[in-house]
This record gives structure tokens, C-alpha cells and sequence, in this order.
């Protein structure tokens, strides 16, 4: 009788485990770690900006000796600290929270994404009858070497001018934003551009697939430096515009460098995280995350050359707390 007691106690355990699980990926997917997705109502908000002290640092030019017809199209710097001549904001600090279990699902941002795909306009028929992607915009991608499911769904965002596409199979979203007389179709990438990182700090979920893109019709390599992830070392040639990376070699969060080895000043970095109240400061030193649980938090900074710092702060529901900080110039 207790054998069975035992037994019958376990599968309910069991049975709970997984209505938690599918409870926490019913808004969106998987998250890394052990966040949860909850519906957070009356959240709070955290604006700021992060200042720099000190003379204002002129970024060194790079030399361009590779490749010169594309990558020297435009003049690039260092851009491992960039900082705003007139308001002193630093760009590229990573702010998040910590010790945050629960909470928002993954949204694509507003800004920031990277191009996939140039559509034409009449596709917008389909988009806005269909509840699945059009075929036709499923195989202009599959020739950019882009996968998405069959069964991925599309939805309407606004009216007769954006759609989001939510391939669950794969874990991708992607926004249909109709342009002039195309649908252009973007999605969270890091993307090489003019032989340069786009964005030069990259936040994606850990465990997550993401693309890394090539627009520049040459060679490029991607090598990653990470301890808590395996290094990851790939070509991309000129015909691969588009190149997926694994969850499994992006499983843990932490903050990794990526390079190119064939282009010496492509450098950058690449977040990935156990939920999404992470931001990145633009270039005059401002930030914000939203729909916080109302609670008391910490809240880090990461920036490549000036380090890290943290501070506690409190969120009320439905309010805004706002958050400054100082970095100090570099000895």
C-alpha cells in the first residue's frame, strides 16, 4: 500500500513538473535557465542613462587592409568605447537585472533588427487573409538559407503595414514591415555589414538558435572566445547570406566575444541571457526595460573596457524608477 501511495505521489509530482512547464512557454518559448513566463500585470519600468566622466575619448581610426572595394566604402573606428561628445552618455553598457526568476516572455524589439528579406508588395494579400506564412515568402527565404516551418503562424501587428511571424518549431519571430512598394522582412540577427558587427553588442536567450547574417558577398569568419559555452569557429562564405547557430553551443548565459579572423578589426560581442530584462545602452548613454515584477532587484552594468558595477532598485507597480550611473575614464 505504501508502494503504491509512493508511486501515485511521484506521478503527481511528475504531472505537476510538466503542467508548470507548459505553463510557463504557453505566451512564447522556452526560456533559458530557470525563468518562468508569467503574465506580468501592473509592471514597473526602469529608465536611466549611463554618463562618463573625464575627457571624452576620440575613437582610434582602423586600418583597412583586406577586402578594401567593400570594407572601405565607409570610415570605421574602435568602437570598444564609444562615449557622446555633448551629453557624455557611454554607448554598448549592457544593463540588466539579477536575481529575477519570473517575468515577460521575449518580444521582438522595435528597433535594431536586422534585414532577412526584401518581399514583393504582393504578398500583403496573403499576409493579411492567411494564418500561415505565404509559400512563397517560405521558400525566398529558404533560398537565403533562412528555415521556417510549414505550420509557422503570422499575425497582424498593424494594420495593412506589419505582421509578425512566430515559427515556434524553430524559435524564430520575424517582423513584415511593408516599405514603399516592398515587404521587408526582419528578425533579431547579428549581422555583418560593410565588414563590420551589427550590433556590435548582440543580446539573444541562451538556449535559443539565432542567425548570424553576411550582406557583404565575401568571405567571413565567425570564432567565438567563451568559457561557460564551446568555442565556435565557422566560415560563412559569400553565398551563405545567412548562417544559423545552434542552442546547444549557446546553452549558458554569458557575455562572449566573437571575431572575424579574416577581417582583424571585426570584433564584437554576443549576451546571451536567462530572461529578457536586459538592455543596451544607445549612443547617447540611454536605456530602459519595462514590465517589471514589482520588486526589489539588482541592477548590473557591463561595458567591454570600463567594466561592471551594480546597484539595488526598488519597482512599483504600474511606476517609473529612474537610474543613473558613472563611469570614470580608463587609466
Amino acid at each position: 500500500m505504501k508502494k503504491n501511495n509512493a508511486f501515485t505521489l511521484h506521478w503527481i509530482f511528475n504531472l505537476l513538473v510538466v503542467l508548470v512547464s507548459l505553463a510557463s512557454t504557453a505566451t512564447g518559448f522556452a526560456q533559458g535557465g530557470d525563468y518562468a513566463v508569467t503574465d506580468v500585470k501592473n509592471g514597473g519600468t526602469i529608465t536611466g542613462t549611463i554618463s562618463f566622466t573625464g575627457k571624452v575619448p576620440t575613437p582610434k581610426q582602423l586600418v583597412i587592409d583586406i577586402d578594401a572595394e567593400i570594407c572601405a566604402k565607409t570610415t570605421k573606428v574602435n568602437e570598444s568605447l564609444l562615449v557622446e561628445a555633448e551629453t557624455k552618455g557611454v554607448k554598448n553598457v549592457v544593463v540588466s537585472l539579477k536575481g529575477i526568476n519570473t517575468g515577460k516572455d521575449w518580444s521582438l524589439p522595435e528597433k535594431g533588427l536586422a534585414l532577412f528579406l526584401n518581399a514583393p508588395s504582393t504578398l500583403q494579400k496573403d499576409l493579411d487573409g492567411g494564418k500561415t506564412v505565404p509559400k512563397s515568402l517560405q521558400q525566398m527565404l529558404k533560398k537565403n538559407r533562412v528555415r521556417i516551418d510549414a505550420k509557422a503562424t503570422v499575425s497582424i501587428e498593424k494594420d495593412s503595414s506589419q505582421w509578425l511571424i512566430t515559427d515556434k518549431k524553430n524559435q524564430q519571430q520575424y517582423r513584415v514591415k511593408k516599405e514603399g512598394d516592398q515587404l521587408n522582412v526582419y528578425g533579431l540577427a547579428l549581422n555583418q555589414n560593410g565588414c563590420q558587427f551589427r550590433p556590435h553588442v548582440f543580446v539573444v536567450p541562451a538556449a535559443r538558435p539565432f542567425y548570424v547574417l553576411n550582406n557583404d558577398g565575401i568571405m567571413h569568419n565567425l570564432h567565438t572566445y567563451s568559457k561557460a559555452n564551446r568555442a565556435i569557429n565557422k566560415a560563412q562564405p559569400r553565398f551563405m547570406k545567412a548562417l544559423q547557430m545552434k542552442s546547444k553551443d549557446f546553452k549558458k548565459p554569458e557575455t562572449i566575444r566573437i571575431a572575424c579572423d579574416v577581417h582583424s578589426w571585426m570584433k564584437a560581442w554576443i549576451v546571451t541571457t536567462a530572461h529578457p530584462y536586459y538592455a543596451v545602452t544607445d549612443a547617447k548613454g540611454n536605456f530602459a526595460i519595462d514590465r517589471i515584477p514589482p520588486g526589489s532587484y539588482t541592477l548590473e552594468l557591463w561595458h567591454e573596457r570600463l567594466g561592471e558595477q551594480s546597484q539595488s532598485v526598488s519597482i512599483a507597480a504600474g511606476g517609473t524608477t529612474p537610474v543613473e550611473a558613472t563611469y570614470t575614464a580608463p587609466k
